[in-house]
């Protein structure tokens, strides 16, 4: 049930033009606060989210210059 209550925000967002980006950082967020029981807090996953952005830019940056 809630996979698809999640698909179904995650398209609703698509549908009025909310970034792939933005949508996915909200349906990221989503269970955290919808399922009590959902082990993951919000906190990891936004923290998670902007350590792929450092490392990533750090990757380019590097194969840019090698």
């Amino acid at each position: 049930m809630m996979t698809g209550v999640i698909f179904l925000i995650f398209f609703i967002c698509l549908m009025i033009a909310i970034p792939i980006s933005i949508s996915l950082g909200i349906v990221s967020i989503l269970p955290g606060i919808l399922d009590s029981s959902f082990t993951v807090s919000a906190k990891y996953i936004v923290r998670s989210m902007f350590s792929s952005f450092s490392s990533a830019n750090v990757y380019i940056l590097w194969n840019i210059d090698g």
